[in-house]
């Protein structure tokens, strides 16, 4: 609690200088076929501010922000900029307009320097018509030093960590596009303790002396409280407050995020009360004890049954994800161990891993969990060749076929077929053809992070209907999710990680999603 009363008493040292409206958003609604996104939201953003907008996810943050750059056209509603009504507003009217949005993901072409990132599209040219080479190196070096990163200017991109490019991000949008407005989406979500200190120290010092406006999209209640200075709360596509940052608390902001919406979670209780279970084993099936990896996670207990789904819940950077890809064999700890049916497991790397039944479902499909180029069916039989090949070598090519059939069917993939390119699914069905080699491994441990990123709403059901049912019938289940809706729905308990460590674990009969928020925020009781 002391980290969230310090948070609260800098963020009394920063309030707006004067309330001139600098961007106004009258009645704005979006909705899509079945869905309504947005309704109704009446915004303004004052010259000069840092200003919080939260809400769970799906709550409509990421639709709003997007009409606020232009990339989302609403359905309704009226678009203002320094007084003035904008029509049809785009990315390209609002960087004239002078407003950026920098993104969860960076955008950067990896090959080219840190210079020619920083100007792409706005290079400054000499009277003969040739880049002013020497001025975008001159001005990448202010900027890397405005950052204090130890970097220079004509250092390929690729070779740059995802937290300086983040950094280095936000420094475009500042002093090489001198934007008046800046949407900061999520940027803080990879960025380390130290790295985040040192953002908020850059925020603050251009806030201040160069005037500009902020609009800080974040999970992290901390940020919320010890950088802005009003905070704007979305649930279910509705603007639900709008609050001085001196007139509330970290509670009562957590209050507003989640609400009190009884129908819901008995709805959810219920989804998990309902679930079909396997027997439990009576014992420990998968034993995880005193589990410590520097820097990530530290003295981590876990004993989950046959048939149990566990949800690890937490912010990004909790340690859920390494945890996970520590147990998969990625990264080893440094002290503890893991227990297979009470047997130590010595899981020195993946394939010792999976040899032992363990199969990991990466967080990022896109770039770890595909093999982009190749078919549907080879994305599916991967891993598990030695089993589809006969005893000279040849493939089984019936065998293939059958297993390819049966996942389809089970995990219900919509493909134009087999032999299909994987690039051509769908989100959720490219989830669903890497769960499906998973469970084509045959596995006793499912580890699942964030298993419905980046899929649709049918897609999203879909899949945790897949592991209530199908994944959980034989096997142990740990996965977490960027929801804890989700989590409700489909897991027997949730382990809460704050920091690095498991600080309260929810049975089913004792989830209640405002205090499953708040444990996540580091406000909540802790056992």
């Amino acid at each position: 609690m002391q980290d969230i009363e310090s948070a609260q008493i800098a963020g009394m040292l920063h309030p707006a200088i004067d309330k001139q409206v600098i961007y106004r958003l009258a009645n704005i609604s979006k909705w899509y076929p079945g869905t309504i996104a947005l309704q109704d939201i009446n915004f303004e953003l004052y010259e000069g501010e840092i200003h919080g907008l939260v809400g769970k996810n799906g709550a409509g943050k990421s639709t709003f922000t997007g009409i606020m750059f232009g990339s989302v056209q609403p359905s309704q509603g009226e678009t203002f900029i320094a007084g003035n009504r904008v029509d049809k507003l785009t990315p390209w009217k609002a960087k004239k307009l002078g407003i950026f949005l920098v993104p969860q993901i960076t955008e950067f072409a990896l090959d080219l320097s840190i210079a020619e990132n920083m100007f792409l599209g706005s290079f400054p040219l000499l009277a003969n018509g040739f880049i002013d080479t020497g001025l975008i190196l001159k001005k990448t070096a202010e900027i890397i030093e405005k950052l204090d990163l130890n970097l220079t200017p004509d250092i390929p991109m690729r070779r740059v960590t995802l937290e300086d490019r983040q950094l280095l991000q936000v420094g475009k949008g500042f002093w090489v596009e001198d934007a008046k407005i800046v949407l900061l989406d999520e940027v803080t979500a990879t960025l380390s303790l130290r790295t985040r200190k040192k953002f908020f120290e850059i925020l603050r010092s251009v806030v201040k002396q160069d005037r500009k406006t902020v609009v800080l999209i974040t999970h992290r209640l901390e940020e919320v409280l010890e950088l802005c200075d009003r905070v704007t709360v979305f649930r279910n596509g509705i603007r639900v407050a709008t609050e001085e940052l001196l007139n509330i608390d970290a509670k009562e902001l957590a209050h507003l995020i989640t609400g009190k919406d009884e129908i819901e979670n008995n709805v959810s209780r219920a989804g998990a009360a309902s679930k079909k279970k396997a027997e439990l084993s009576g014992g420990s099936y998968l034993s995880i004890r005193g589990l410590s990896q520097t820097a990530q996670f530290e003295n981590i207990f876990i004993d989950a049954e046959k048939g149990e789904v566990i949800g690890i819940a937490g912010l990004e950077g909790c340690g859920a994800t390494a945890l996970m890809r520590c147990i998969a064999g990625i990264a080893p700890p440094d002290s503890g161990e893991i227990l297979f049916q009470e047997r130590k497991l010595a899981l020195r790397n993946p394939q010792d891993t999976i040899a032992r039944g363990i199969v990991y479902l990466p967080g990022n499909r896109e770039e770890e969990g595909l093999f982009p180029g190749l078919s549907v069916e080879h994305n599916i039989i991967g891993g598990a060749c030695s089993r589809l090949t006969n005893r000279f070598g040849f493939i089984k090519e019936q065998e293939i076929h059958a297993v390819v059939e049966r996942m389809t069917k089970l995990l219900n993939i919509v493909m134009p077929s087999a032999k299909s390119s994987i690039d051509t699914l769908s989100g959720g069905n490219k989830q669903k053809v890497v769960i499906g080699r998973l469970v084509n491994a045959q596995p006793h441990v499912y580890l699942l992070d964030h298993v419905t990123q980046g899929v649709d709403i049918e897609a999203k059901s879909e899949i945790l209907r897949i592991i209530r049912e199908q994944l959980s019938a034989t096997s142990t289940v740990i996965m977490s999710s960027e929801s804890i809706q989700e989590m409700m729905e489909t897991c027997d308990r949730i382990a809460v990680m704050f920091k690095g460590r498991i600080v309260r674990v929810f049975s089913k009969e004792d989830y209640e999603e405002e205090d499953i928020f708040t444990t996540m925020q580091g406000l909540g009781e802790v056992q």
